[in-house]
């Protein structure tokens, strides 16, 4: 088993080759990793949900705004954010006059955004979730449940311990979870894979994430768990758990 893995982790970068060749990942220019340019069933979910919105709702790490777009085309209001302003604005150039209207960029870390209190109706923090540590996560979580509206959704997305490029830290991750570590899946710059740190210049650690703890974490705020289930990323594996995903319902009041 150690082996298979393994080989899957050395074939990583031949993988996401292929889908950029192919259109279905883009490398992002400020080394953060690559925009996938498809939707899964979370985001099909999260979308479908964005056509019923009123308040606008927060698309997080969007990189060149693959589902930023998809969201103003279900004619919601986006306020996009990410770290590069320069991707950001590619996003800008790239949608009609009518969509631009409806678009608000917001360049920098998501960690220190603002948002007026219950003005949102959805969040969508997708593929961000393991650059962080374990108390920013928990931050996030008290964020974002501030910024939603009653009945509002929150849409997450992360990589898991079975994500390809990962293979050696499985099974560190494994004894952790036996032994009921908390943080399972957090990686310290030292234990984040050679192959990590090649693709985001800027890492100074990374998380993978389970069910688990992406549920616990989401009720720990008050959210209700709407779905939550693994996701295949054929680019970085082949168990069909290389990702995680969850939709979660800010109660109402």
């Amino acid at each position: 088993m150690a082996a298979e893995t393994g080989d899957e982790g050395s074939a990583f970068f031949k993988g996401t080759r292929k889908h950029e060749e192919s259109g279905y990942l883009t490398k992002t220019a400020n080394g953060a990793g690559w925009q996938i340019n498809a939707l899964d069933e979370y985001g099909e979910l999260f979308v479908e949900y964005a056509k019923t919105c009123s308040r606008p709702i927060a698309d997080l790490g969007v990189a060149y705004g693959f589902t930023s777009k998809c969201l103003l085309d279900a004619g919601a209001k986006v306020i996009a954010n990410d770290l590069s302003k320069d991707m950001l604005q590619e996003l800008e150039k790239s949608v009609s006059k009518e969509q631009k209207a409806r678009l608000t960029l917001m360049p920098g870390d998501a960690l220190k955004l603002k948002f007026d209190k219950e003005s949102l109706d959805g969040i969508w923090a997708n593929r961000f979730l393991h650059f962080l540590k374990p108390e920013d996560i928990r931050t996030s979580m008290k964020h974002f449940y501030n910024w939603l509206a009653p009945g509002g959704k929150l849409c997450i997305t992360a990589a898991t311990p079975y994500f390809g490029s990962v293979a050696e830290f499985l099974p560190k991750y494994q004894k952790r979870k036996e032994a009921g570590e908390e943080w399972p899946g957090y990686m310290t710059k030292e234990e984040v894979p050679e192959d990590w740190r090649e693709a985001s210049d800027a890492l100074e650690g990374g998380h993978v994430l389970d069910m688990d703890v992406l549920q616990r974490e989401v009720k720990r705020v008050g959210f209700t768990v709407e779905k939550c289930s693994y996701i295949a990323r054929p680019y970085a594996g082949s168990s069909g758990k290389e990702g995680v995903g969850i939709i979660a319902v800010k109660p109402q009041s």
